[in-house]
């Protein structure tokens, strides 16, 4: 039986999301590579803090998506921005 689980990122999760943002590239070339430093750089910036609002999406015990939250100032507005990842 498959389990599935969505859980929040953690920061030894950088390898494994640089190789799923690899794999979806194949599908999807416009997506671009992230290697691990440019992940760690992303994560950092104020927008996402920290990636603590990102989410990983595991099934038998390894990453096959994540979801990417950042929060960004737009003319006079807040907006959320999502991005999903899955390979």
């Amino acid at each position: 039986m498959t389990q599935a689980i969505i859980r929040p990122l953690e920061v030894s999760d950088t390898a494994a999301v640089a190789e799923l943002h690899d794999r979806a590239n194949l599908a999807d070339p416009g997506l671009g590579p992230v290697p691990p430093e440019m992940w760690r750089r992303f994560i950092a910036q104020p927008a996402n803090q920290n990636g603590r609002l990102f989410r990983v999406a595991e099934r038998d015990g390894a990453p096959g998506g994540v979801a990417i939250v950042s929060h960004k100032q737009q003319q006079d507005r807040a907006v959320r921005l999502i991005r999903i990842v899955v390979v």
